[in-house]
């Protein structure tokens, strides 16, 4: 029997640090969609990502990486993600699908 890998990794979002539970606001033809995400990872962007980025990110930028299981629908640029502590932050590009297909990875910015 072979292995499939894609399979194996998909439920992986359950067993890593730093998780929380978020909630993803999307809206798609002026139809707006709250979903929750539990045990979604947030992590801090690196200085060679904010340097190689021509000014795109930030210092304070973070990384959410949504799993695709839970989402109706693929978050886009816009789009809002509310963390555990109610703050609101901005997926302001990035989004993209890791390499398993699996999780969506969205830079985001906090509302100042």
């Amino acid at each position: 029997m072979p292995f499939d890998l894609t399979s194996s990794f998909a439920d992986d979002y359950l067993v890593v640090d730093n998780i929380e539970t978020v909630t993803l606001t999307t809206v798609r033809a002026a139809i707006t969609t709250n979903t929750n995400c539990p045990n979604t990872p947030r992590e801090e962007m690196s200085t060679g990502e904010i340097a190689a980025s021509g000014g795109l990110y930030q210092v304070g930028d973070v990384i959410f990486n949504l799993a695709k299981t839970l989402l109706p629908v693929a978050p886009l640029e816009g789009d809002k993600i509310t963390d555990t502590d109610s703050l609101p932050w901005h997926i302001i590009g990035g989004v993209k699908l890791d390499n398993y297909r699996l999780n969506y990875r969205c830079v985001c910015r906090k509302d100042r």
